[in-house]
């Protein structure tokens, strides 16, 4: 088998229990951001009821059209015997992700978004044995830091950021992009994890889904899976585990992308999906398949 499964009992909430975190639990810068930002956040809709959720000031916060047809079962008022998904995706973890598969893979193709939400539909629904008609994504939040505009065309990079954030927003994904620091001289994302966690407990806690499909790598995010199990929510880590060595200006280097052991054991249920991509039985599989965009044909210099 190619899922790994932790049927740990999900306990859920006693009967009036409040929805305050407890104070304290785990350890770690954020850890403590999420227990005492999603205090603060569930007192402050107890004192001013009806106040709209605001966006941090610092954020670069863009959504897609809320019309957008992205062919996914995707809706804002689902019936309530479907399942809701929320999606949440590292960026620069994705962007790894498909960067390997576009050139030092045989597949040689990016992954597709709708595609891989679709995946997750019919994958969370096989968790559960049940049909994915009866799951529907209704949050898809993407988050990563990026440089000033200024800086990315001077590096010839912002008609493709463009174009990505653009494919991102047809497939429904609501953009979280955060300007990167420099901190000695080194650029750094700041606020990015923390954000991601955030969101997904705080829709997680207000009800807004059910499963929350985590797509990163980073052992950050445990304290993340821990607090979803305990507020009865389950999570899955769609996660990768690859390495390979290239060339880069005459030097042999290596990159290695892995998935947190702990996490994958955090979370309800774990994807591993380089495995399951590679698996020669589900190679023909229109799942896997459409994971991927076609091929652009190649053309005579």
């Amino acid at each position: 088998m190619r899922l790994e499964r932790f049927s740990r009992p999900i306990p859920a909430p006693a009967a009036g229990q409040s929805k305050r975190p407890h104070i304290g639990l785990g350890r770690g810068s954020l850890t403590q951001e999420i227990t005492m930002i999603s205090f603060l956040s569930s007192t402050i809709h107890r004192l001013l009821p009806g106040s709209e959720k605001q966006d941090h000031p610092v954020l670069l916060h863009t959504t897609g059209d809320a019309d957008t047809d992205n062919t996914l079962h995707r809706t804002k008022t689902t019936a309530q015997d479907h399942v809701r998904i929320g999606v949440f995706m590292d960026g620069g973890y994705f962007s790894e992700v498909s960067n390997y598969y576009m050139f030092r893979h045989p597949k040689a193709a990016r992954i597709d978004l709708c595609g891989l939400q679709e995946f997750i539909r019919h994958q969370a629904a096989d968790c559960q044995n049940d049909s994915p008609d009866h799951f529907a994504i209704t949050e898809a939040h993407y988050f990563r830091g990026q440089f000033s505009a200024q800086a990315e065309m001077a590096a010839g990079k912002l008609g493709k950021r463009r174009g990505f954030e653009f494919a991102l927003r047809n497939a429904g994904f609501e953009l979280h992009l955060w300007p990167i620091a420099e901190i000695a001289g080194r650029p750094r994302e700041k606020g990015v994890d923390v954000d991601f966690a955030l969101e997904a407990f705080e829709l997680a806690i207000d009800g807004a889904i059910d499963v929350a499909v985590i797509v990163a790598g980073d052992g950050d995010f445990i304290p993340l899976a821990q607090r979803l199990s305990r507020r009865g929510k389950r999570s899955i880590v769609l996660g990768w585990d690859f390495d390979y060595t290239y060339e880069y200006q005459g030097c042999r280097k290596r990159k290695q992308i892995h998935t947190n052991r702990d996490l994958r054991t955090a979370a309800t249920y774990a994807i591993q999906m380089d495995q399951v991509i590679d698996d020669a039985v589900r190679r023909k599989d229109p799942l896997i398949q459409r994971l991927f965009l076609p091929r652009r044909p190649s053309t005579a210099a």
